[in-house]
C-alpha cells in the first residue's frame, strides 16, 4: 500500500506503521479518560516512535527529548527529535487537508522549545502509514507564516514549505548550515503568589483549553518548568487524596491496609493512634516493584505524617539513587530523601495542618510516580 502511494506522491516520504508500535501506542494512551488527550497522546506517541526509528536507522546522533508526553496532556500537539545539536519539531496530524501546517505557538515562541526545523506529518492509522509531506524552518515560520491568535497557532501554507522528499537532505547531511536561533530563557518571572494563582486556574479540569486561560507569557513560564508542568498535569487529572477521611475509615480503593498487602513483609509495628495505608506503585520506576506507605496521626491541631517507600519484589533493598520527595502544591521541593546501597526503605516524617495540600514523588532517573494528598 505504501509503495502504491509513493508512486502517486513522489514528493512525500511514506513510512509504514508497524503493528506492534500501533498496539503499544494505543495501550499507553488508553488510561486517559479525556478523549481528546487520549487521541492526541496516541497519534503523537505513535508518530514519535516511527519517526525516531526511521531517523535512527539512517544517521547517528538521533535522540528524543524526555517528557514530551507532558505537552500532549496539556493540549500542545507535536514533539522534538534531536539531530545532534539541531532540533526538529514534528507536527503530527490526522487531517486530510494538507493545505497548510498548523504549528502550536509553544514550539515557535518559547525559546527553550523552538526548533531549527519543522516537519509536517500526516498520520493514517487505518492504513498503517505516515506521510512526511513538508518541512520548513523557524525563520520561514516567523517571516512567512500567519499567527492565528484564536488557536494560538502559526499557519504556513503548503506552497511555502519544502516538499517532504526534500527533507531527505536534512537527514543525510549533518553538515547542513545551522539555523541561527537565539535560545535565551524566558524573561517572565513568577512570584510564588502568582504561580499559586496560575496553578489554581490552570488545574481546573473543566478548563478544556488551559493554554488559552492565561496570558501566553505566563503559560509559557509555567510549562517550560518540568516540575511545574508535572504538578499541573497531576492536579488536572485527579483530586487530592484526603487523608483526614482515613480517620472515618473512608479509604480510596488503591490505598490498602498493610495487613492485606501480601507483597510486603517489612512493616514495623505502629501505635494505635496511627493510621497506615499502603499503595502498590507497580513497576513503573524502571521495572522496580515498589510500594508507598503513608502514616497519619493527629496530635491536637497538628497532623503527624510519614511517607515510606519499600521494595515489594524478590529484592529486599531499594535501587540506589531512588528519591522520595515531598513537594509543596506549587512543586517546590520541601524535603528529599535518596536511597543508598542496601537501603531496605527510605522515609520522611513531617507535620502538616488541616487543609494543607502537597505531593509525594517517588523517582528513579527520569521515571517518576506522583501522589497528590491533602490533610
Amino acid at each position: 500500500m505504501v509503495n502504491d502511494w509513493l508512486e502517486l506522491t513522489p514528493d512525500s516520504i511514506w513510512l509504514e506503521i508497524p503493528a506492534d508500535i500501533q498496539e503499544i501506542s494505543w495501550a499507553k494512551s488508553a488510561s486517559f479518560t479525556d478523549a481528546s488527550i487520549r487521541q492526541r497522546f496516541y497519534i503523537n506517541y505513535l508518530c514519535q516512535q516511527v519517526i525516531f526509528n526511521y531517523l535512527q536507522s539512517g544517521m547517528p546522533g538521533v535522540s528524543l527529548v524526555e517528557n514530551q508526553e507532558d505537552f500532549w496532556q496539556l493540549g500542545v500537539n507535536g514533539f522534538t527529535v534531536k539531530l545532534g545539536e539541531k532540533s526538529v519539531i514534528v507536527i503530527a496530524s490526522e487531517t486530510l487537508d494538507l493545505e497548510a501546517i498548523e504549528i502550536p505557538q509553544e514550539w515557535v515562541d518559547i525559546p527553550q522549545l523552538i526548533g531549527d526545523y519543522y516537519l509536517a506529518v500526516q498520520v493514517n492509522t487505518a492504513e498503517s502509514h505516515l506521510r512526511i509531506w513538508g518541512c520548513t524552518t523557524h525563520k520561514d515560520i516567523k517571516e512567512k507564516g500567519q499567527y492565528i491568535k484564536r488557536n494560538l497557532n502559526y499557519s504556513l501554507p503548503r506552497n511555502q514549505l519544502q516538499s517532504g522528499s526534500d527533507s531527505l537532505d536534512l537527514w543525510g547531511e549533518c553538515q547542513l548550515q545551522a539555523v541561527k536561533i537565539e535560545r535565551e530563557k524566558m524573561e517572565e518571572k513568577l512570584s510564588l503568589d502568582r504561580l499559586t494563582t496560575l496553578l489554581d486556574i490552570l488545574a481546573n479540569p473543566q478548563l478544556i483549553f488551559p493554554r488559552k486561560a492565561v496570558t501566553f507569557q505566563e503559560w509559557a513560564a509555567v510549562i517550560v518548568n518540568s516540575n511545574w508542568r508535572k504538578i499541573l498535569i497531576t492536579r488536572r487529572q485527579k483530586s487530592p487524596v484526603k487523608l483526614t477521611n482515613w480517620f472515618t475509615d473512608n479509604f480510596p480503593i488503591d490505598w490498602q491496609s498493610i495487613l492485606d498487602f501480601s507483597s510486603l513483609s517489612l512493616v514495623p509495628a505502629f501505635k494505635n493512634t496511627e493510621i497506615k495505608r499502603i499503595k502498590d506503585l507497580g513497576v513503573e520506576l524502571l521495572g522496580n516493584p515498589l510500594a508507598l506507605m503513608i502514616t497519619i496521626a493527629k496530635t491536637e491541631e497538628v497532623f503527624s505524617l510519614q511517607a515510606t517507600v519499600y521494595p515489594t519484589g524478590e529484592t529486599s533493598t531499594l535501587p540506589p539513587h531512588l528519591k522520595l520527595s515531598i513537594l509543596t502544591e506549587t512543586g517546590q521541593v520541601f524535603r528529599e530523601v535518596i536511597a543508598t546501597d542496601n537501603d531496605e526503605f527510605i522515609r520522611y516524617r513531617f507535620d502538616a495542618e488541616l487543609g494543607d495540600k502537597f505531593f509525594i514523588e517517588v523517582a528513579l532517573e527520569s521515571a517518576r510516580v506522583t501522589e497528590y494528598l491533602q490533610v
